[in-house]
């Protein structure tokens, strides 16, 4: 799997990327951090994942998957695991009003549980680590408040 994902790598996995608005810039760098932990019913099976990642300032939106998997996991399972967290950043990005470009996006880190960590767990992970990072300070716009003054409205 790609590593390095340019806007223009990004429309072709994810054609519905074009029908964006960017509104928001990175000025500065951010953090964020997902973790989804889901118990079932019985108690017996339980979903896990954890993304770390952070946003630098760049040209364009721009997301470069640095983080590594156990040595256990094989490499059709990481290339899932993977397509999971991609999946999970984009549907962030693509949720008014969270519309960022100027953008650098780089994971740091992954959690994960041999009998709970499956692609879905991570697309969740990913998405609360992107909320996460885009409610916090560090972007810039001219005309309309930052994602972290737009969720208080």
């Amino acid at each position: 799997m790609n590593r390095n994902w340019s806007l223009a790598d990004l429309t072709v996995q994810f054609p519905e990327i074009t029908d964006r608005h960017p509104a928001f810039r990175c000025s500065q760098p951010v953090g964020g951090r997902g973790r989804w932990l889901k118990q079932s019913v019985d108690g017996r099976r339980r979903q896990f994942g954890d993304v770390a990642l952070h946003a630098e300032p760049g040209e364009s939106l721009e997301v470069r998957l640095h983080h590594s998997w156990p040595t256990e996991v094989d490499a059709e399972e990481a290339e899932a695991l993977d397509t999971g967290l991609l999946r999970g950043l984009i549907h962030a990005l693509l949720r008014p009003p969270y519309h960022v470009d100027g953008c650098l996006i780089v994971t740091d880190s992954v959690g994960y549980e041999r009998e709970g960590t499956t692609p879905v767990s991570v697309t969740f992970a990913a998405s609360l680590a992107m909320v996460d990072l885009l409610r916090k300070g560090g972007w810039d716009c001219d005309d309309t408040p930052s994602p972290a003054v737009a969720k208080r409205a």
